[in-house]
This record gives structure tokens, C-alpha cells and sequence, in this order.
């Protein structure tokens, strides 16, 4: 029964299952009551940067299954505020704990809802034909951010849903503005002072979001979809304007698939209120493979088109990917790169410069950043940082154990973001580093250490020796401190090279030199000889 999906899906839960034992807790620190209920823990993403609110996006996976065979699975996101971000605007932390339950309980009921009626189709035809392989029914609830500052956070909520033996799933789109400041729900009337006009702009703004091109003239249908009252369409402010989306079959036909219309703040003046405008300074942009998106990198008040997609591997049963493509607006830049998954995240500074940065993932999670800039007429490659990817840990829930989470760091300020790196110094493991957008477009790192996301727990096995430091300083206060054989250590930070700070369970923070790599000396005595419970990947 349906078994080409299974292996599939306990893949992905797989991962889940052995990541943390790698890279260790999560980092994702929203003090607020969601996050508490699932088991997150407050440790802050950053120390540094502007007052743009820190994002992290928390993936909880769902999974209904009999006898190790999928019935139903997806995922739903919610929308975290960092801890510095939750203490710097707690009214904001407040309202998205609500929006989270929210989210929660729909896409809780929802998932119920497409397991049950998957269930029932899948036993009907398992009946019929015992050897027939039938997809499983899937939900999947993700965020995207569009617009995030001291004034206003605003982000798409996109669900899609398939059940067994349907014609096509089903798409629907709700958008979320929320006044970063008071937390506050920012209405449409907040934003437009006429309805009608606002109709208008929409039919002349239209296009396809799968192709950018203009759709075809909805302006009757859209004039009564407004003036009705009784639908409400999705619409978020990002950085340039009003964003309205409309999913499949909404005021079109299904095949047209989602349309959308970006609705300029500098051509409409008289469409919108007062209370909100443009973004003009630094920000930052989740990019995906599916739809290309627009943003005014220049400052003309027009925007550009930019799209990220790659080149499928040739072959009957090709799964992986050999290129990047990175183009804005005609212009194209083709990447060679081998990869099964790519996402991308724009970065534009204040001063006008625009790099993207295009997250791949290859063999055994292996995640690669390539940097392109986008500050001219076209993308250039700018260079790659083997072994960094977006910060991302998995998380399993406090009170449900077969219940995970993929808790995920956005870039959301230039000047100040941070990224995990593979190390393999001492054993193996992520480690988080602070970074700003550098002036070739690289991140600049803003901290001397990675802080390493990892539980495991060294034992010595003999008496060694170690500088005793205070990592606040990062000054020697005892010299040849002797550890005692059968002390416990943990991994705390890193140099990347050649450093590594370990600490007791009474908080003393020890330094270890690392020399070599198989087998690695630490302060002169052999790694294996010194410690045990050190696991690096195969």
C-alpha cells in the first residue's frame, strides 16, 4: 500500500532523529508562551545589529501513519521573535504567541481533517487493489516574511493540502501585518483610503506568479470582489508597497494558478493613508526556487524582478541538481554546483548594494552558501563558504516525543545575522557565528568565536592539563590548571582553527589546542587517549 511515499517521508523524520545528536540543543529563544509549551529554550541569535526584529521560523512536523506506512504528513510553521528581539519589543512577542496558537490549532485540525479522508481513500482502494502505490495526503503551512523593521512586520501564511484520489491540492493564502511597535493588527483601512481605487490598482498591477507576466483583465471581477464585502484578500506591506495575492481559482481559473499584484507606495500616492510608506533602509528577503520575487534595489521606485531555480541532472530518475540559476530581471548568471535543495536569501544595505545568498544542500546535509551580487545589471558569482548554511537546529518536543521541530535563524538585518558552520575539531558538530554583510559581499564575522551547538559531554580519561580562561575577556586567570581523570566537559566555543573551550558542570571554561587532524592532538596528548565521547561523522 502506497509504500513509494513512505521511505520519503521517514527520510525527513530520519534526519530529525539524528541531527541533534550532532548538532546538539536549539538556539531558538522566544520566551513566549508557545515556544515554552512545544520546549524551546531562551539563547539569543545575536548580539548585535539594528533595531530590525530577529525571525526565527519553527517547523513542526506532522506525520499520521499505520504499521510504519505514511496516511498523511506535512509540516505547519509558526513566527518567533529572538530573545533580544522579544525583550526589545515584547507587545509584538505577545500577539505572535497568539497568532502562533492560532496557526496551530487551524493547521492541527486541518491535518486531522486531510489524515482522516486520506485514510478512508487509501483503505477503500487498498481494498481493491492490494499492490496499488498511492500518494499519501500532505498538509504544508509555511511563512513567508516580506517586510520586518522598527515599524512594521508583515508576512504571507501559504497552505497546501492534498488528499488521495484529488484532482489537484488546494492553495490558500492569508497575510499578517502586525505594527512591530504595539503589536498591534494593521487593518487594510489602516492602509487604503478607497476600496474602489484600490480594485482599480490591483487589475492594472496583476501578473502570474509563476511566469511575472501580466494576467489577463480581471478588472470586473476584482472591482466586485472588493465592493461585495464579503471576501478578504491576503495582502501584506513589504518594503516598496501593498502586496495582494490571490490563490488558484479565487478570480480565476485553477490553471492560471496564484496571482498577484505589487501596488507601489511612489505611484499610488493617493491610494494609501499616511501611516505607512516605504522602507528605504537595509533588509533582508527570503527567496525560493517556485516564484520569482521584486524589490527596488536601485531606489528608483521601481522594482526588479529577481528568480533563483537550478538545472536538473539529466537521466530517467534524476533527484539532484547540477546548476544554479540566479537571474534579475533578463540577466542570468548559471552557477555549475551539485545539490538537492536550494534556497536563497537577499540582502540590501542602506548604501544600495544587493547580494544574494543561495543556501544548497548537498550529500549527507552537507550545506554550502554561494554569493552572488546583484548591485549592477546582473547577478555575478562572488564566491562560496563550504560547510555554512542558515542557522537551523532541530528540536524535539517537551512533552511529545514523537513530535519535532526545525527551528530556523532568518537573515533578517545585513548587519547582523548569523550562520552555522561544520566543525570537526574535537568531534563533530555545528557551531553559530555573528556576522555582517562585508563590502565584497561575504560575511564579515562580528565575534572572534563560534558558540558550538552540541550536548555531547566529554569525559577525560586521564589527568590533562589546561589553561583556565574567562571567556568574556578571553584572558588566562590560572595557567596549567590540572583536570582530574573522570571529569566531565562540554563543547562551549571554537576558534574554527585550532581552539576550543570546553567547560565543567561548575562552570569553569578550560582551553584546548588542537593540532593536526587524524588523529588530532589536544594540549600534546592524543584525542582518543584523552577523552571519551567524542562522535565525528562518517
Amino acid at each position: 500500500m502506497h509504500k513509494s511515499i513512505v521511505k520519503h517521508v521517514y527520510t525527513a523524520v530520519g534526519s530529525a532523529l539524528i541531527l541533534p545528536l550532532l548538532f546538539g540543543a536549539p538556539f531558538v529563544s522566544p520566551p513566549q508562551a508557545w515556544a515554552a509549551e512545544t520546549g524551546a529554550e531562551p539563547v539569543p541569535v545575536s548580539t548585535a545589529g539594528s533595531g530590525i526584529p530577529e525571525l526565527v521560523l519553527s517547523k513542526c512536523y506532522l506525520l499520521e501513519s499505520e504499521n510504519y506506512e505514511s496516511i498523511a504528513d506535512g509540516y505547519y510553521q509558526a513566527v518567533l521573535l529572538s530573545e533580544k528581539s522579544a525583550a526589545q519589543y515584547p507587545a509584538l512577542n505577545q500577539s505572535l504567541a497568539e497568532l502562533n496558537r492560532q496557526i496551530t490549532d487551524r493547521c492541527m485540525k486541518d491535518f486531522g481533517a486531510v489524515a482522516a479522508d486520506s485514510r478512508q481513500y487509501l483503505e477503500t482502494y487498498e481494498e481493491k487493489d492490494p499492490d496499488l502505490v498511492m500518494p499519501s495526503g500532505s498538509l504544508e503551512n509555511s511563512i513567508t516574511p516580506l517586510r520586518q523593521d522598527d515599524h512594521v512586520l508583515s508576512f504571507f501564511s501559504s497552505c497546501y493540502s492534498y488528499i488521495p484520489g484529488a484532482a489537484h491540492g488546494l492553495t490558500s493564502y492569508s497575510g499578517y501585518t502586525l505594527d512591530t511597535a504595539t503589536g498591534e493588527r494593521i487593518l487594510l483601512d489602516d492602509v487604503v483610503r478607497d476600496k474602489e481605487d484600490l480594485a482599480k490598482a490591483v487589475s492594472e498591477n496583476l501578473i502570474y506568479m509563476s511566469t511575472g507576466e501580466p494576467a489577463s483583465d480581471y478588472s470586473e471581477t476584482l472591482k466586485d470582489y472588493f465592493a461585495s464585502g464579503e471576501y478578504s484578500p491576503a495582502w501584506v506591506l513589504d518594503n516598496s508597497g501593498l502586496l495582494v495575492r490571490f490563490a488558484p481559482s479565487e478570480i480565476g481559473s485553477y490553471a492560471e494558478g496564484p496571482m498577484e499584484a505589487e501596488i507601489p507606495f511612489s505611484r499610488y500616492p493617493d491610494l494609501f493613508t499616511d501611516k505607512y510608506g516605504s522602507h528605504t533602509g537595509a533588509y533582508a528577503l527570503p527567496v525560493g526556487t517556485v516564484y520569482p520575487i521584486k524589490a527596488d534595489l536601485n531606489g528608483d521606485g521601481t522594482t526588479e524582478k529577481i528568480s533563483l531555480n537550478a538545472r536538473l541532472e539529466e537521466g530517467p530518475d534524476a533527484y539532484a541538481y547540477t546548476a544554479l540559476r540566479v537571474a534579475l530581471g533578463d540577466k542570468e548568471c548559471l552557477h555549475e554546483s551539485y545539490f538537492y535543495t536550494a534556497r536563497g536569501v537577499l540582502l540590501h544595505e542602506s548604501d544600495k548594494r544587493s547580494y544574494l545568498y543561495v543556501q544548497m544542500i548537498t550529500d549527507n546535509e552537507y550545506p554550502i552558501i554561494a554569493v552572488f551580487d546583484l548591485s549592477g545589471d546582473a547577478p555575478v558569482f562572488v564566491g562560496e563558504l563550504n560547510g555554512t548554511g542558515l542557522t537551523a537546529k532541530y528540536r524535539q518536543d517537551s512533552s511529545k516525543e514523537d513530535m519535532w521541530y526545525l527551528d530556523e535563524a532568518l537573515i533578517c538585518d545585513p548587519a547582523c545575522f548569523s550562520l552555522d558552520s561544520r566543525m570537526n575539531l574535537m568531534s563533530t558538530y555545528a557551531a553559530t557565528r555573528t556576522y555582517k554583510l562585508g563590502a565584497d559581499g561575504m560575511p564579515e564575522p562580528l565575534t572572534d568565536f563560534y558558540t558550538i551547538n552540541s550536548d555531547l559531554e566529554l569525559t577525560s580519561l586521564k589527568e590533562l592539563t589546561a589553561d583556565v580562561i574567562d571567556p568574556a575577556s578571553d584572558t588566562v586567570t590560572k595557567k596549567g590548571a590540572v583536570i582530574p581523570k573522570g571529569t566531565a566537559l562540554k563543547l562551549l566555543r571554537t576558534n574554527g582553527t585550532d581552539i576550543v573551550d570546553l567547560t565543567g558542570r561548575d562552570g569553569t571554561v578550560y582551553r584546548f589546542r588542537v593540532v593536526g587532524t587524524w588523529p588530532q592532538m589536544v594540549n600534546g596528548v592524543d584525542l582518543s587517549e584523552a577523552f571519551e565521547g567524542t562522535m565525528f561523522a562518517g
